[in-house]
């Protein structure tokens, strides 16, 4: 099981307990208990992450190494890379320009937009050579036991809007609370996602971190318990008033005592991805993890957001699948 936050002693928790009606006990739990039957039934039907399957030569390592940390890293070939670089160019000056023109508080949604495959193939076909050729792609096609297609989400952190939402950012490149935005991913299949680093990224420019063998950590029922409430999105009062067995998040690591045992365990177990080990980072989202602690320069990247292939037409409009903060 993950660490969880006793909700009941921390703001804005604390208060939104005293004012829990048997109303809204009653609305959160019949939400719930429709959302979580959802889950529950998506759960029953996808395929379970194979961590048995071995193949030969330099996929099998990285395989067996996804299969026992939840996480691998791969390199792409430098003149390919540079091309995926370019080509995602106008992407990141869409983002840019969100960001510049954005007022009040920091929201994922300024840094971050969706690629449309029609207006993007030459990128869409690059990256996909790319994901096959380093490994990346026949590893979670494996893991996922599926064929994988993707949706490119450009996405850029910056140290002005990491300060804005976490503060300032120490030596190690983390904020005040070690444990901030530690969080699993609320999607049920497939169990795997990756991040391409499209500029180089080292302490300072926010890594994405990730907790070696968290994936392994949840149970059936922990896990869905905690994507339900993660796609729910309740208020204060609305996850207070669940039972206490049911306050549990996916996004679980900014409440969390800061000198409890829990998270000196988690942070020495966390592993950070700089652009010197490579530049696609492959990861079981079951698994805990974070990124965007930009304390100088920027963090860009894409999100690839795996799916299984089908035989449908093809999309016409924005993935329903979201992208979130990684």
């Amino acid at each position: 099981m993950l660490p969880n936050p006793d909700y009941a002693r921390r703001p804005p928790f604390e208060e939104a307990l005293r004012q829990v009606s048997d109303a809204d006990r009653a609305a959160a739990w019949t939400a719930f208990a429709e959302a979580f039957e959802d889950a529950r039934r998506s759960w029953a039907v996808a395929p379970k992450p194979d961590l048995a399957a071995t193949r030969p030569g330099a996929i099998g390592a990285k395989l067996a190494e996804f299969q026992q940390n939840g996480f691998a890293v791969f390199r792409i070939d430098p003149r390919r890379k540079a091309e995926i670089v370019r080509l995602a160019e106008p992407a990141l000056d869409m983002v840019r320009e969100s960001m510049a023109s954005a007022t009040g508080k920091v929201k994922f949604a300024d840094g971050a937009a969706w690629l449309d495959p029609k207006d993007n193939r030459a990128l869409y076909a690059l990256v996909a050579e790319a994901l096959e050729d380093c490994g990346a792609l026949p590893v979670a096609n494996i893991y996922s036991r599926a064929t994988l297609a993707f949706d490119l989400y450009a996405q850029i952190n910056t140290a002005e809007r990491t300060t804005g939402k976490w503060g300032p950012i120490d030596k190690d490149g983390l904020p005040r609370e070690k444990s901030a935005y530690w969080h699993v991913d609320s999607n049920i299949y497939p169990p795997a996602k990756m991040l391409i680093y499209l500029n180089e990224v080292g302490r300072k420019q926010g890594p994405f971190r990730y907790i070696a063998g968290s994936h392994l950590a949840m149970d059936e029922r922990e896990a869905l318990i905690r994507k339900t409430n993660d796609k729910l999105r309740f208020q204060p009062i609305q996850f207070m008033a669940l039972p206490e067995e049911f306050r549990l998040h996916a996004l679980f690591g900014d409440h969390l005592d800061r000198d409890s045992d829990a998270v000196r365990s988690l942070l020495a177990k966390e592993r950070a991805v700089f652009s010197e080990d490579g530049d696609v980072s492959l990861f079981d989202n079951h698994g805990v993890h974070r990124g965007g602690f930009v304390r100088d320069g920027v963090r860009e990247i894409l999100q690839v957001l795996l799916e299984p292939v089908r035989a449908s037409k093809p999309k016409e409009h924005a993935p329903k699948a979201e992208a979130v903060e990684a």
